[in-house]
Order: C-alpha cells, then sequence, then structure tokens
C-alpha cells in the first residue's frame, strides 16, 4: 500500500467561483475566514502533524480555497513560516514523505506564492514538492485577461524555479471533451507551449450541461492517447495507485475530519458522480487501459 495522503482544506477564501466547482456548491462550510481564523487554521494544521494522529512517513497536502492570491497579515504570516518549516524539517528527517500543494495561478502579484516556493528552493527540496495548478479551457477563466495572468505566472515559476515540475489538472466536461474530440483542441500542444504536464480529471457533476457521458469522456482519453502513445497508461496509473487519504477541514474553531467513503469497488464514491450512468471513472480506466496493453 502506498504511503497514506494526509490533506487539510485550510480555508474557503477562494473567489473564483468556477462554474463546475463542486466543492463550491456541496461543502458545508462556506465561511470566509478573517485573519485570525486563518492564522488559527494554520496552527491547528501544525499541532495535527504533531500529534500521534498524524502518521509518520505520510505525504501532506494543502489547499483552500485558495492559498497564496492575497498577502498574508503579521499574524497569518508567522503562522505560516512556522508550518511550511516544520514541514521541511520533517522532510530532512523523514517523517513527512513529501508536501503537495494546489493553487490557481490567477492572481497577481504572487508574493506569497514566490516566498513559500523560496522555502523549498533554498533548502534544496524542490523535489520533495508536487506542485498542482488548473488549466481549464472551459468554465474557469472569467475573462481573457485572467487565463493571460495564468500563463504569466507559469512561465515565471519555470523562469525563477526551473527545477519545479508542474502539473494542471483540466476538467472533463462535456464542453472540453468535444474540444478534445473534435480536434480543437491539442493536450500536447499545450503541454509543449506552457512546459506542464496535463493531468484531465472527471467532472464530479453539477451543472447537467456540463456533464458528459461515459462514452465521451472515455473517447476524450482516447483521441488524447492518438497523439500522446503513453497517456491512457500514465493516466491510469496515477489514477489506480493505492494512496488512502485523510481530508481534514477547518470548520468551528477545530478541524473535522471529511474524509469521503469509498463505494464497493473501493474507490472513492465521488468517482461514481462524472457521468450520469453511475459508473466508476477509475473502473472505467482501468477497463480502458486494458485495451491498450
Amino acid at each position: 500500500m502506498s504511503k497514506k495522503i494526509f490533506e487539510f482544506l485550510v480555508w474557503d477564501n477562494c473567489n473564483n467561483h468556477c462554474r463546475f466547482c463542486f466543492l463550491k456548491d456541496h461543502n458545508p462550510c462556506k465561511s470566509i475566514l478573517d485573519n485570525n481564523e486563518k492564522a488559527e487554521s494554520l496552527h491547528q494544521v501544525l499541532n495535527y502533524l504533531k500529534s500521534p494522529s498524524f502518521e509518520e512517513g505520510s505525504h501532506v497536502l494543502l489547499c483552500g480555497g485558495e492559498l497564496f492570491d492575497t498577502v498574508f497579515d503579521s499574524g497569518t504570516a508567522v503562522a505560516f513560516h512556522e508550518l511550511i518549516t516544520h514541514i521541511l524539517g520533517c522532510i530532512v528527517q523523514g517523517t513527512i514523505e513529501s508536501l503537495y500543494i494546489n493553487t490557481n495561478l490567477i492572481y497577481d502579484p504572487s508574493i506569497m506564492l514566490n516566498r513559500f516556493l523560496s522555502y523549498f528552493d533554498n533548502a534544496g527540496l524542490l523535489n520533495k514538492l508536487h506542485f498542482t495548478t488548473s488549466f481549464d479551457l472551459i468554465g474557469r477563466y472569467k475573462t481573457p485577461e485572467d487565463k493571460q495572468q495564468f500563463i504569466r505566472n507559469v512561465r515565471h515559476l519555470h523562469s525563477r524555479y526551473p527545477e519545479l515540475e508542474i502539473i494542471a489538472n483540466m476538467v472533463m466536461t462535456k464542453q472540453v471533451c468535444r474540444l478534445i474530440c473534435d480536434g480543437d483542441v491539442s493536450i500536447r500542444n499545450l503541454q509543449d507551449d506552457l512546459d506542464v504536464s496535463i493531468n484531465l480529471i472527471p467532472y464530479i457533476i453539477l451543472h447537467d450541461n456540463m456533464a458528459p457521458t461515459k462514452e465521451l469522456v472515455l473517447d476524450t482519453l482516447k483521441a488524447v492517447n492518438a497523439e500522446l502513445p503513453w497517456y491512457i497508461k500514465t493516466h491510469t496509473d496515477r489514477f489506480i495507485l493505492d494512496t488512502p487519504r485523510v481530508l481534514l477541514k477547518y470548520h468551528n474553531k477545530k478541524l473535522e475530519e471529511m474524509t469521503t467513503p469509498n463505494s464497493p469497488c473501493g474507490h472513492s464514491v465521488n468517482f461514481k458522480r462524472y457521468t450520469k450512468e453511475g459508473s466508476c471513472f477509475i473502473c472505467d480506466l482501468q477497463k480502458l487501459a486494458e485495451e491498450y496493453k
């Protein structure tokens, strides 16, 4: 079994409101935290990592909301420094395997992001950082400038931190699937242009008009595999990793566990919400991969 991932949703402060965002509409905790609450959330995460509840040798994932779109006040900045310093020390000691971070890169200036990355860069530990963002052709960018801001930030990161590997998730809504299947969008060209790895992820149905059929999703993956012949195998390996997760969210002045249950097939119930047919995305992906052995 792979090492466990402890995922912390530290706050809901995201102003982008993507049209397809499942968490935005289904998360029971929608309050925007003030500066004192943000600092307390980070303190709670630090205390959890120091507690017996955290299993040594596991991975840690930090996400929001959005973590880096504003400059922290002094209290939040101190709490953030203490948390990241602790994580770095644990990585060196081997008690934390690596850190996953997720950010949308639709903000300017990126003062807090650069400060965060400098911690890992100065420690020579960028290889222990899994940096994930999102690049969605439909439903994410409200204006062309938002998309250009994302692109500028990606290019800035490559220039300043050339060792940093960037993974960009792309949600497979019906509209995106059709763009790919019709040949209007090339994942290979997008990857080459931005120097990122694009990870196509299932759309957790929120609006029926954005929901693809199972056939359309699988056809999309086949179309990408036609230009990137390794894609389906790599994609399948990434999703079927036996990686248990513990999801914790700061709410009501404490961390609350919000881990989703598994379906009888052994995969998260969320993966059965990617099409109206109700089949499991990972199970369907595994069957598709058998065709490409």
